[in-house]
């Protein structure tokens, strides 16, 4: 996760923590369809049971394998919350943004500083290569 976040312009864990009920929200309404309620769930599940003391191969009877079947789970749910977070907050950016000659769109929840940059950049460019 820290290449990912690490990026120049990429939001920060805080700016994709803080994203995460409007995923969800957005994602239970469908008015985003980038992911699954079901892999959402995936994802809290990991999040659980990377947490919880009860685990699928102890690491008191297999000190290492119990720590390797953590480890890859955890590794899976950091992943999917990049990826996903990634993938909504370019949705937001996108679903909010103005364009010359278009009425203007309600403001979202809580604009993505990031994304909203980085659409804008991107606006600016294509604007630039005409």
């Amino acid at each position: 996760m820290a290449r990912a976040t690490g990026r120049p312009g990429s939001p920060s864990v805080a700016e994709r923590a803080q994203c995460v009920p409007r995923l969800v929200r957005a994602t239970l309404d469908r008015s985003y369809t980038g992911v699954t309620p079901t892999r959402l769930a995936l994802v809290a599940a990991a999040a659980v049971y990377v947490a919880s003391p009860v685990d699928l191969i102890p690491e008191t009877v297999l000190p290492v394998v119990g720590l390797a079947d953590d480890a890859l789970v955890l590794r899976w749910a950091v992943r999917a919350f990049v990826e996903e977070t990634d993938r909504f907050l370019v949705w937001e950016a996108r679903r909010y943004a103005w364009r010359p000659g278009e009425r203007a769109r309600p403001a979202p929840p809580s604009p993505h500083p990031a994304a909203a940059r980085a659409h804008l950049l991107e606006s600016v460019r294509r604007r630039l290569e005409r």
